[in-house]
């Protein structure tokens, strides 16, 4: 969500493109390439998730990333899609819409508590409310990518939804720390452990092992 002061901003970009992590390059392997993609749906986007005025976000999304990939040369296995909160819920699905791997904070599964409260996202009636389902049919087909996700059991409206996605690629990261009190704490108290965990998995490439036994290879 954007800042306070950009909330009802009649600016587009200031709503749905909020700057996140801006440092994040400089802590990144390098050559890492960083894309970026504005949810421009509705008034704040809806989570990378079609709705009945765009019912081909999804692709769009999914060819997005794919000729970006094709521009650089980039193996799919080189990915790593990156969110917290609504990104959280765009990475985690098109990870597995995709096959990619992915580094998630407390994705939003369900809106029903949003829907029930104050409708923050301004999605009751345009999106599904939950898209669990979804998730769990995806994870049927998945391959052997790594979806890494932090999450605060305490904090468990979203929490007990993920953790019953049945697939052994996710990977639930607790986290545990006296500053968390409500779903936005989270992303904000592991940035740490979130950059270790993409690093971790871009040094874990197998291209990149290939590239480092020629290496060797050369050096003998």
């Amino acid at each position: 969500m954007p800042a306070k002061e950009n909330y009802h901003s009649a600016n587009i970009a200031h709503r749905c493109f909020t700057t996140s992590f801006g440092s994040m390059q400089k802590h990144l392997v390098k050559n890492t390439i960083i894309m970026r993609i504005m949810d421009l749906n509705l008034a704040y986007g809806s989570h990378y998730i079609n709705t009945f005025n765009y019912s081909n976000m999804e692709s769009d999304v999914q060819e997005a990333i794919r000729i970006v990939r094709n521009t650089y040369h980039i193996s799919k296995e080189d990915v790593v899609l990156y969110g917290g909160s609504k990104g959280g819920t765009g990475a985690l699905y098109h990870s597995l819409l995709g096959d990619y791997n992915s580094v998630t904070v407390d994705p939003i599964i369900s809106l029903e508590q949003y829907n029930q409260e104050n409708d923050l996202h301004f999605l009751r009636d345009f999106r599904k409310t939950s898209i669990f389902a979804d998730l769990v049919r995806l994870a049927e087909s998945e391959a052997n990518k790594r979806r890494i996700i932090f999450g605060y059991p305490l904090v468990s409206f979203n929490y007990n939804l993920y953790t019953q996605i049945p697939t052994d690629s996710i990977e639930i990261r607790d986290t545990f720390d006296s500053d968390i009190h409500k779903h936005a704490d989270i992303s904000r108290n592991t940035i740490v452990e979130q950059i270790t965990c993409i690093n971790e998995l871009l040094l874990s490439s197998e291209n990149l092992s290939k590239i480092l036994e020629q290496i060797r290879a050369l050096a003998e």
